[in-house]
């Protein structure tokens, strides 16, 4: 197995890259939410339509409690394939929750049984949690991309597949807009992060892992403007948000404004809105748009059809018109 040198912007690392003439190896893994069975077997189906070798670990048809076993099973099943020679990508089944609760356990198994040899980690969603971790402790590449069981995952042609399996950087130029005043030159900074509420639980744990000097994105599903406005609070009252380079705004998926009714003034006994119903874009602008710190909304990167593959933890560049581009 070859290796790579890959430069980031703290340090060199290495990464084993597949050959070229060779299929890569994945190991679906399962560090959340119960899986769907039969949506799993059509998503491993499509990888190795698209020339992979794929095994799908034990435990993604095990239950316990709402996570896909228990949390000892999960993080064994889980280092077993991080630990092993066997796969060059572990890819995450599907998201849900549960993945912050292994992180101690992956932090003792490491001290124990000693670091992984670097490999890629793909997922997103619940998964921002032990993807933040493997890029800390274990120096591992990771990329937000649709999991095993989706949609997102189906759709895709097996030249994307290959692609993200192999770690390629994506030569695309992403236009976003700001919010607020564009920073006076050019932004160039490793990207973190990752769905808000997973990044956001990590807050005042060992496994918070730190923006500062970095740009840092964020996306989220299903939460109402004044859930996502509570998380920025905590993260600015935090000090997560000191000395962040950027913040890089992705989907927001239905993430719809909701008002309740009340009594109408002039007749009780109908009701009426609260107040009006504001757009996502707006409320986006009230939560960050005062946070001191260049922000940069519309990136294609998500839940729902947001599919676009984002490699975390390398270098990219934000220049004043708002294009964002990998450095």
């Amino acid at each position: 197995m070859p290796l790579r040198l890959e430069k980031c912007r703290s340090a060199l690392r290495l990464v084993s890259v597949p050959q070229a003439n060779s299929p890569t190896r994945i190991a679906v893994v399962a560090t959340s939410s119960a899986v769907p069975q039969v949506e799993l077997g059509i998503g491993v189906a499509h990888l190795r339509a698209a020339g992979m070798a794929v095994d799908v670990q034990r435990n993604c048809a095990s239950q316990s409690f709402v996570f896909a076993g228990h949390d000892q099973e999960r993080a064994e099943a889980f280092y077993a394939a991080a630990i092993s020679d066997q796969y060059d990508v572990l890819w995450c089944a599907c998201g849900g929750y549960g993945s912050g609760r292994i992180l101690p356990l992956l932090d003792r198994f490491t001290v124990e049984r000693g670091k992984p040899a670097a490999k890629l980690l793909v997922g997103f969603s619940d998964a921002t949690a032990i993807m933040s971790f493997v890029r800390q402790r274990w120096g591992w590449a990771t990329t937000h991309a649709p999991m095993v069981i989706s949609k997102a995952l189906r759709e895709m042609d097996a030249v994307m597949l290959r692609a993200i399996a192999r770690a390629e950087r994506p030569r695309e130029r992403w236009p976003l807009h700001w919010i607020g005043k564009p920073p006076e030159l050019p932004i160039e900074a490793d990207m973190i992060g990752g769905n808000l509420s997973v990044w956001n639980s990590l807050t005042g744990t060992s496994f918070a892992e730190s923006a500062g000097g970095r740009i840092l994105f964020l996306e989220d599903v299903d939460e109402p403007p004044y859930r996502i406005d509570r998380m920025v609070t905590q993260l600015r009252s935090s000090g997560r948000l000191d000395g962040v380079a950027a913040i890089v705004l992705g989907g927001f998926t239905e993430c719809e404004d909701r008002v309740s009714q009340v009594m109408s003034a002039e007749d009780p006994n109908r009701r009426v809105p609260l107040r009006r119903t504001f757009t996502i874009d707006e409320a986006l602008e009230q939560s960050f748009g005062d946070l001191g710190l260049p922000v940069a909304a519309g990136l294609p990167v998500g839940h729902g059809a947001n599919t676009t593959p984002l490699p975390l933890g390398v270098t990219y560049r934000l220049d004043r018109n708002g294009v964002l581009t990998i450095a």
